[in-house]
């Protein structure tokens, strides 16, 4: 079961963010379904634009420690491409613009 590998996921998530490769993002369910709204009036792609990522990182572990909801993004370059193998469409590549 997922839940007896919790240590696991906790020792990652802390190695992640403690690497750069992952940042807590404190955005509600409100704030992003906003955001998609005005990217598709605007006929722009949606995805999270990662303003979470520029809050310094005390500051995200007061947010933390004081109980705000959050969760754990990974932080992805802003150009370049990621290919990755996907087990039934094969491989797929993506521009890291439209991941954050």
């Amino acid at each position: 079961m997922q839940s007896e590998r919790l240590d696991l996921y906790r020792e990652a998530i802390d190695r992640l963010l403690a690497s750069g490769d992952a940042y807590p993002c404190f955005c509600t369910s409100e704030e992003l379904s906003e955001l998609r709204k005005s990217q598709q009036k605007a006929k722009l792609p949606t995805g999270y634009e990662g303003k979470c990522h520029l809050i310094e990182t005390a500051d995200a572990s007061a947010r933390i420690d004081g109980g705000e909801p959050h969760v754990i993004r990974f932080h992805m370059p802003d150009d370049g491409t990621t290919t990755f193998t996907d087990a039934l469409r094969g491989e797929i590549t993506v521009e890291n613009s439209t991941q954050e």
